[in-house]
């Protein structure tokens, strides 16, 4: 009775190492994806800061400089809001319906 189980152990052991290093490759494909959306994301808004930090027109007066200032901190904002809520979103929707709560709280939030 043993006989059949001594024969199959080695090409089961085989087709479970398959699947589990299989299965590792995706996560690991996965996570670099993730890794690569949130660093793009992040240069995003760091290029959008540096290129608004450069020096406002110098012949306008102080109201137009600062309503422009204005301007341009609320787009950043606006700019740095928008891709959390994409990397959010993306996330809710890998993990599935089980943490909508939390995502619409965090939506909720954002305004």
């Amino acid at each position: 009775p043993v006989a059949p189980f001594t024969v199959a152990s080695p090409a089961l052991g085989l087709l479970l190492v398959f699947r589990t290093n299989t299965s590792y490759q995706r996560w690991v494909e996965a996570r670099s994806v993730w890794t690569r959306i949130a660093t793009q994301s992040k240069n995003a808004i760091r290029m959008a800061s540096t290129f608004a930090s450069e020096p406002f027109k110098t012949d306008v007066s102080d109201d137009e400089r600062k309503m422009e200032m204005d301007m341009v901190l609320t787009s950043l904002q606006n700019l740095s809001m928008s891709s959390y809520i994409f990397a959010r979103t993306l996330q809710q929707h890998l993990r599935g319906p089980e943490e909508e709560e939390g995502y619409i709280l965090d939506l909720e939030r954002c305004g």
